[in-house]
């Protein structure tokens, strides 16, 4: 199966972004052994993706940032990062988002990421192409076809890093992070 249902994953990263608001400002964080944060949040997100993607997509497999390590070996092989951004989610800055990328063959076929504070979502697909649901819908209602960005693939996470900080940059950001965790 190589067809993503992208309404369908963003309203998983939306119940997700429901989960995360409601500890959101109120969180205790810990650290892990790799001295990175990680809340109940993070847990109880990847927890709630995982279970939806082994329903809706029972031969991929699974790699999450906090615990989920399942078929790594599959043709598809999704990478979760529940909240990516967990620092800056403890710290109660709003620039945290929920992350979701998917490998075909070790090479990043797919991602998406949902910024719930900020109300938007972005994703990119196989074409290296990636659009902003907001913005999307807010050119469509003017009529006009949605913006399209490109992408680019890169193994430098102190880029990743800069571009998670900045919303517009996200899609790439993804993808980056995606790569990171394959190799």
């Amino acid at each position: 199966m190589n067809e993503i249902d992208i309404a369908e994953l963003r309203t998983w990263m939306y119940e997700c972004g429901a989960i995360a608001l409601r500890s959101f400002r109120n969180v205790v964080g810990h650290r892990k052994a790799d001295k990175s944060w990680v809340t109940e949040a993070d847990v109880e997100i990847e927890r709630g993706l995982v279970e939806r993607i082994t329903a809706r997509y029972p031969e991929h497999g699974i790699l999450g940032e906090e615990q989920t390590r399942q078929g790594l070996d599959r043709e598809f092989l999704w990478a979760l990062d529940p909240l990516d951004g967990t620092a800056l989610f403890v710290a109660g800055l709003p620039t945290w988002g929920i992350s979701a990328g998917l490998l075909r063959h070790g090479v990043p076929y797919f991602g998406m990421i949902y910024f719930p504070l900020l109300e938007d979502c972005y994703w990119a697909g196989p074409t290296g192409q990636s659009t902003s649901y907001r913005l999307a819908h807010r050119i469509a209602r003017i009529g006009l076809q949605p913006h399209r960005m490109r992408t680019a693939v890169s193994q430098s996470i102190s880029t990743a890093k800069r571009a998670v900080s900045a919303p517009q940059s996200a899609p790439s950001a993804m993808l980056r992070v995606v790569a990171r965790w394959a190799g």
